[in-house]
């Protein structure tokens, strides 16, 4: 699209740019495109709307030169719409696509919240029933005292109520107040997320998609409500997802390894062919409490749950201090003495949240009041930790009973302990797994460095060192995410976590990184790689990435001794990034 006429190029390239399409009324108005593209061009040429179609087809060809439009006026717009502007579909029929999903979402939402709000109701005149039995038995247990007769029954009774039944009820209110403010939380989302202009940016972007291309239901998607409601109820139930979640994840990897060689048929086949999904789980829990048990029994055994928690423990700096007392529950479990074992790793579990905590520089100020509920919330904020319904209300229920000594032998000991084992297996699964602890990514990140087996294929191609393409990697994978960098940078050179390291035999590793990430030579690499990668095309948020890099780096050298020349080469790249900002 040759324009001669600078400043009028300058200005149809800036009008042709979705973001100023989306600020103009006129492209969301009509049906018709050729309508839009008229109101585009008089706008463009300023000029009035009794212009008529010649004036406006003259200065078109005299701007575009060497194109060629149809003299009828509605095929012109139509081709000018199509070829020019490179919409394809109807702004305003996307947009009102948009405003139709986000007001079933929010009607959702609200007879969802409704319907939570009424169970509470329920929930607390269920509560007050019981505290009221609780009154009428303590005044017969009276009566029965002054009259000498037998109150074992009213004292079984009202151990039942206060030690199930009103903690559960309890537990149920808390869980159905968290489902309203997830809801509130959604509504806020979508409102945010779907505000006014980025909805006409949304409609503008897939007016850009051919007609014979398909737009898939996801690219309307405005909140997860629209197809998962069930995971915005209280009833929704993530126990068994938890309990098979390390069978969920190989699953899941296994079908990322080879998706480019697999149909959608094939990937929907596999995962309804996976043993362990979860709705077939929960059916035969559904069905009978036995065969669930069973099913439970049988995947421990086959795959040696115990063995590998234990092992998964033993290598893991996070929760190693806790193998002794787990080796023991464990052979309590083992040994079919359930009760013990539900006793020690219900609270186990619990202890095993703190390090959690503790592992993402969490710890509290007064232990006092670093209940399990507030470790989860913790957690929530810092590394999103899924699971979270779940170990707050079905979990913490069952830790409650045992702090307070209430879980005693019963016929339901066995299926309680096979599934806290299987909950324990989660976390020690996550806490090897979890890319969002700060500990997962330098690890990988030293074992890679040290592994010369497996060359870095960069390494292989621009004929450069292994090391430095690692180490270049590890410093600017994740730019996006918000100070990830500078937690990077603490993890390889803070001698906070040299006993980690130690830990994982990775000792003599991170020495080797400390003195590369201090030299000279890396710095000259480094230099060489932004300008060569960024230049012309530069990406102003990696820009920024390593300008925040350099930044820490003169602020860790800044009292070293010798460092001189690596400090005059980190200025070097602070010059070559600020040449690159203003390109």
């Amino acid at each position: 699209m040759l324009i001669r006429d600078i400043s009028l190029r300058d200005k149809f390239i800036r009008y042709l740019d979705l973001d100023n399409m989306a600020i103009h009324n006129y492209m969301f108005e009509d049906d018709d495109s050729w309508k839009i593209s008229r109101k585009f061009l008089l706008d463009f040429f300023e000029l009035d709307n009794n212009t008529s179609f010649h004036i406006v087809y003259k200065k078109v060809n005299e701007m575009l030169e060497k194109k060629s439009f149809s003299k009828n006026e509605i095929d012109f717009y139509k081709e000018f719409y199509n070829e020019i502007l490179g919409l394809h579909r109807i702004p305003k029929q996307e947009y009102e696509i948009y405003l139709k999903k986000i007001k079933e979402a929010t009607d959702k939402i609200t007879k969802l919240d409704l319907e939570i709000k009424n169970n509470i109701v329920l929930l607390n005149q269920q509560l007050e029933g019981r505290r009221n039995r609780i009154d009428e038995i303590n005044k017969d247990i009276d009566k029965a005292t002054k009259e000498f007769a037998d109150f074992s029954e009213l004292i079984e009774e009202k151990e039942c109520i206060t030690t199930e039944e009103i903690l559960k009820l309890e537990t149920d209110i808390k869980k159905h107040d968290y489902y309203i403010s997830l809801l509130e939380e959604e509504r806020k989302g979508i409102l945010k997320n779907y505000d006014d202009e980025t909805i006409r940016r949304k409609s503008l972007s897939n007016c850009t998609k051919l007609k014979t291309e398909t737009l898939y239901s996801y690219e309307y998607e405005v909140s997860l409500i629209e197809k998962h409601e069930e995971l915005f109820k209280p009833e929704c139930d993530y126990s068994v997802n938890i309990k098979f979640y390390m069978e969920t994840s190989k699953v899941i990897e296994k079908l990322r390894k080879f998706s480019r060689k697999l149909d959608a048929p094939t990937i929907k086949k596999m995962l309804n062919q996976h043993k362990y999904q979860t709705t077939k789980i929960e059916k035969i829990r559904e069905k009978s409490e036995n065969d669930y048990l069973n099913f439970l029994k049988e995947y421990i055994e086959e795959e040696d749950i115990p063995e590998h928690i234990l092992e998964s423990i033993k290598g893991n700096h996070v929760i190693s201090h806790r193998f002794p007392i787990l080796k023991d529950a464990i052979q309590h479990f083992n040994n079919g003495e359930y009760l013990a074992f539900n006793n020690i790793v219900v609270i186990q579990i619990e202890g095993i949240f703190y390090d959690y905590c503790k592992e993402i520089g969490l710890l509290p100020n007064d232990v006092k009041s670093f209940t399990l509920g507030t470790k989860l919330h913790q957690l929530v904020e810092s590394i999103k930790f899924n699971p979270f319904p779940y170990f707050k209300f079905q979990f913490e229920f069952i830790r409650n009973r045992t702090a307070h000594g209430f879980l005693v032998e019963s016929d339901k000991a066995e299926l309680l302990a096979n599934e806290t084992l299987l909950d324990l297996l989660y976390l020690v699964y996550d806490l090897k797994t979890n890319r969002n602890l700060p500990y997962i990514k330098p690890i990988e990140f030293l074992k890679r460095y040290n592994d010369e087996m497996n060359v870095h294929f960069r390494s292989s191609h621009f004929k450069t060192s292994h090391k430095d393409e690692c180490l270049f990697d590890y410093l600017s994978g994740g730019y996006l995410a918000r100070d990830c960098y500078t937690e990077k940078i603490q993890w390889l050179l803070n001698p906070t976590f040299n006993k980690i390291y130690e830990f994982y035999g990775l000792t003599q590793v991170v020495n080797e990184v400390r003195e590369h990430l201090v030299s000279n030579n890396f710095w000259q690499f480094i230099c060489k790689r932004i300008v060569n990668k960024n230049s012309p095309f530069v990406n102003e948020q990696e820009l920024e990435m390593w300008k925040n890099i350099i930044g820490k780096m003169i602020a860790y050298f800044k009292n070293k001794d010798n460092s001189e020349d690596v400090m005059n080469e980190l200025g070097n790249i602070g010059k070559a990034l600020k040449s690159l900002s203003n390109k």
